[in-house]
């Protein structure tokens, strides 16, 4: 960039975005939402197909605000997380690659959101990149202002089936922004699991207790790791009062088998079966997202 080009972009405000998209559709449709946005006409946009061409003018140019970009552009994980150290300004993520996603998400302090391609909400989008740019006061946003929560789950290994259907819920609400934490994903060789259970109910922001009648049998009889989580669990709602950070979640079975006993007199979200899932997902994502505080609604 010139100095002619670097004061002309200071005297109109322009902000630089990077967009760095393998699929054309996409890298298409993305640059076609910015430009169609009231921010139109303060953005000056460019695209890029893969990490080697955009790294080669990142390593060149330090003058840009955001970067949109997808993860594993047919080069793989480790080449994304190299390349996002070259980066400097905030850094979106357009997915379909959710594991991947929460893994930049919990790594990478410039990550501000993530948007899965599957469920891909314009709205948000442009919100959110409205919100980094903060056009009233044209203060950038940090990770702190776009709310992402740490979400951990609360589960018993069971049948094959249950713990296939708590994969992709996980998966769901890392694809709906929710940086979701299952044992499976962030325990590794020679950690202490009881260091890693207190840490996870006690530094992430909720705790979704799914309640089947195993769960509700481990937890009652202070069996396992479920056992001991349902101890810190309760431990930590008796010191702190902070009822809501733990959400209860029939999964399978009635309410009065499948919750444990320190749960029962609790508002919970049914997920057991399509249509309450249907039904109270959102109810449970605006929860999360501290979008609303929507009561559960019981009469189906």
């Amino acid at each position: 960039m010139t100095i002619r080009e670097i004061i002309s972009k200071k005297m109109n405000n322009t902000k630089k975005i990077i967009i760095v998209e393998d699929e054309k559709d996409w890298r298409d449709r993305l640059e076609n939402i910015l430009k169609k946005s009231k921010l139109s006409d303060k953005l000056d946009i460019s695209t890029f197909s893969s990490y080697d061409d955009s790294s080669e003018w990142f390593i060149k140019n330090r003058d840009y605000d955001l970067v949109i970009v997808d993860l594993e552009l047919n080069e793989g994980d480790r080449v994304g997380l190299k390349f996002s150290q070259l980066l400097i300004a905030p850094i979106i993520i357009v997915s379909g690659h959710p594991i991947t996603a929460a893994f930049w998400l919990k790594n990478d302090e410039k990550v501000i959101g993530y948007f899965g391609k599957d469920n891909f909400d314009k709205l948000e989008f442009i919100t959110c990149v409205e919100k980094i740019f903060d056009i009233s006061n044209n203060k950038k946003m940090t990770k702190k202002d776009y709310y992402n929560p740490n979400v951990f789950i609360s589960y018993s290994w069971e049948e094959d089936s249950h713990n296939t259907w708590v994969k992709l819920f996980a998966e769901k609400l890392i694809n709906d922004g929710i940086n979701a934490k299952l044992d499976k994903w962030d325990l590794v060789p020679g950690d202490q699991i009881t260091d890693f259970m207190e840490k996870s109910v006690r530094e992430n922001d909720f705790v979704l207790v799914l309640c089947t009648p195993k769960y509700k049998e481990k937890s009652d009889n202070r069996k396992g790791g479920v056992g001991y989580e349902g101890n810190i669990m309760t431990a930590e709602i008796f010191s702190k009062k902070n009822h809501r950070k733990f959400i209860p979640i029939l999964k399978s079975g009635s309410w009065e088998n499948a919750a444990p006993s320190w749960l029962l007199g609790k508002y919970y979200i049914d997920l057991s079966n399509q249509k309450s899932y249907n039904a109270h997902y959102p109810i449970l994502l605006a929860a999360l997202l501290k979008k609303s505080d929507s009561k559960i609604d019981r009469s189906d």
